[in-house]
């Protein structure tokens, strides 16, 4: 009889979802049925054994697109959602008790500890950072929803592990941590079936642009004369550039991003962590754009200065397009850059099922 796990995963953005997907996928090769209970779409969880629900399980942070964040947005959302949580708790336990689950694991719904804190069962956080630390960055601005963090950082509290995800800020809400290395997802295309799916030239270089799932694309008369290279772009880039021939279009539905950034001779766009642990380890240069006021962006950024070969330019710089010059020198930098282990999803996957299994 299958073993059946809940998996909490924050709708903010993709990320958070593009992430967990691998390790989701290999506690279904090794047997689980996982249910996962996020507001990401289901693109994301298409694997044997596993039940998805989508509901909105904690909002993240409000993004009025992908450079600019609305925080009290965020924070009137999650006042309201703290009044009725414990409703939805409730419904949650009876759901989990008819399906027998035996662990739940989150990235990073702070409601998953309250659930299985009521329910008796082991609770695991698999990540690098917490809403609560993302909060605290604006409490300056907003110190009338100092409560919404303390009930963050209690919940929190009520984890029976983390396991931390690498370029972690401290989070000395959680008493037992483990550090696991990398975890990206597995190639199922190679190089050429994406050259080839996208008709991309045998003499151009290919490049991906992406805001990490959301909806804006900025200025992109930049590419317009480039020669030479291939733009994958977003629909939301794709009305400015539909008539281009060097640029094609990766639809909303798209499914294995991660193809593309391995497939990719450069990417240029947000940086958030799925993104950057897909370009780190696939060694793919990249030119991003630094998130002011983001405070995770302080995490990501030295670790692409460290383990790629990356360019960090401002919001402002993107708009006016100056890096096309750039691209072509820093899609042939070759320097050695430091490794790091990348067999992140078999040791989580193998924790989370060793604890599944008690």
């Amino acid at each position: 009889m299958s073993i059946h796990i809940a998996y909490y995963i924050s709708g903010h953005g993709f990320g958070h979802a593009a992430r967990q997907q691998p390790i989701i996928k290999r506690l279904s090769e090794l047997g689980l049925t996982v249910h996962v209970r996020t507001g990401a779409p289901d693109k994301f969880f298409q694997a044997p054994n596993v039940v998805y629900h989508q509901q909105q399980y904690d909002i993240g942070m409000v993004q009025i697109d992908a450079m600019h964040i609305d925080p009290e947005a965020a924070f009137r959302w999650y006042g309201g959602f703290l009044g009725r949580q414990g409703d939805v708790i409730l419904e949650e336990v009876a759901y989990l008790r008819e399906n027998d689950v035996h662990l739940i694991a989150c990235d990073i719904p702070p409601i998953a500890c309250e659930i299985a804190a009521l329910m008796g069962l082991p609770c695991v956080v698999v990540t690098h950072f917490t809403w609560d630390w993302v909060y605290q960055h604006y409490m300056d601005d907003f110190p009338q929803y100092q409560y919404i963090i303390d009930s963050i950082t209690a919940s929190y509290h009520k984890a029976d592990l983390l396991l931390e995800m690498p370029f972690a800020h401290p989070m000395p809400q959680f008493d037992h941590i483990e550090k696991i290395p990398l975890v990206m997802n597995p190639l199922t295309k190679t190089r050429e079936q994406v050259r080839a799916e996208f008709d991309v030239p045998d003499h151009h270089k290919l490049c991906v642009i992406s805001m990490g799932g959301m909806d804006w694309a900025g200025n992109m008369d930049a590419l317009r004369q480039k020669q030479g290279w291939t733009f994958l772009v977003t629909p939301a880039a794709w009305p400015q550039v539909c008539e281009w021939p060097h640029t094609r279009l990766v639809g909303h539905g798209y499914a294995g991003f991660h193809n593309l950034f391995a497939a990719a001779d450069l990417a240029i766009g947000k940086l958030g962590y799925s993104t950057m642990s897909e370009l780190v380890g696939n060694g793919t240069p990249s030119l991003y754009i630094r998130r002011e006021g983001w405070r995770e962006h302080d995490l990501l950024s030295p670790a692409m200065q460290l383990y790629s070969h990356s360019i960090e330019i401002t919001h402002h710089q993107y708009e006016a397009g100056d890096w096309i010059d750039w691209i072509d020198e820093l899609a042939a930098r070759d320097g050695k850059l430091p490794v790091l282990q990348t067999n992140g999803v078999e040791v989580a996957a193998r924790r989370l099922y060793q604890l599944a299994e008690g």
